[in-house]
């Protein structure tokens, strides 16, 4: 049998087997309802899904195990109604909601991850990515209107979206650390590598979007169809991505190695062209 010395002490090591709690649990659910009346058209979407499970660490054990939660909602509003015998409206509305959950508690809320290198690079601990918690909401509304005469069939529109998406991760925020043999461990000794995460791990992933568009079908010939349209769209920057230029401290000048806050990209078009023959 194998064995190593822990000081002074012949300590016989062997192969060992961890069992810990593993199962997923999850639950669907979906709710349609439609109502047609007059010429209008109402559509209304419920979706949700709910999942359970441990998340244990490179060593299965379940005092260490981080008991996660993954949940999505979605509500969907579309309603659609004639304006005149040339003109069509379609409304759009939806609210979505993301959450997820990496909790950890009693002793391995504070209890770091440990790597021991004498003992086949054994890990004990929690998983080094959590604990971690973040949430995505997304507020949507838009408006399309489809307007058909002689031989053009003209749509145009835009959408609008809010989100608000915290999220709270510091990385090695309990320790991560790596000792060389288990008498370095067991005497407390100044690990070979280690990294310690410190600071505030919230980020706040709030923004704003839109979009805005114009297309029109235009029928050449009975058989020729062409499309011509223009999209914009305007992807809001983070809120918390200004603390990039907190970093400026460690700006390499002309290097790519700079730390600014991010500038907003706002030249988001897209010509479209299209054929089509039957």
């Amino acid at each position: 049998a194998c064995a190593i010395v822990v000081n002074g002490q012949l300590i016989p090591i062997g192969t060992v087997n961890s069992i810990a709690p593993d199962f997923s649990r999850a639950h669907d659910f979906l709710v349609n309802t439609d109502l047609h009346r007059a010429g209008r058209a109402l559509h209304v979407r419920y979706l949700q899904n709910r999942a359970r499970r441990p998340w244990p660490g490179s060593f299965p054990q379940a005092q260490f195990d981080s008991s996660s939660a993954i949940d999505n909602w979605r509500l969907i509003l579309n309603h659609t109604w004639p304006v005149s015998s040339r003109v069509i409206n379609d409304f759009q509305a939806s609210y979505s909601r993301f959450r997820e959950f990496f909790p950890l508690s009693g002793v391995a809320e504070t209890y770091p991850t440990l790597i021991v290198a004498d003992l086949g690079f054994f890990t004990v601990g929690p998983n080094t990515s959590i604990p971690q918690r973040r949430a995505f909401n997304e507020y949507l509304f838009g408006d399309a209107v489809t307007w058909a005469a002689g031989h053009h069939a003209v749509k145009f529109g835009g959408h609008y979206s809010w989100y608000v998406a915290p999220a709270d991760f510091l990385q090695f925020e309990r320790g991560y650390y790596g000792y060389g043999s288990l008498s370095q461990l067991v005497s407390d000794r100044v690990p070979v590598f280690g990294f310690q995460g410190v600071g505030n791990g919230f980020f706040s992933g709030n923004s704003g979007n839109f979009a805005i568009f114009f297309q029109d079908d235009i029928k050449v010939t009975p058989n020729l169809t062409i499309n011509l349209g223009l999209r914009y769209d305007f992807f809001g920057n983070p809120a918390d991505t200004k603390l990039n230029a907190l970093n400026a401290v460690a700006n390499l000048p002309n290097t790519p190695l700079v730390f600014n806050v991010p500038k907003q990209d706002r030249n988001n078009f897209g010509p479209r062209l299209g054929l089509a023959w039957d």
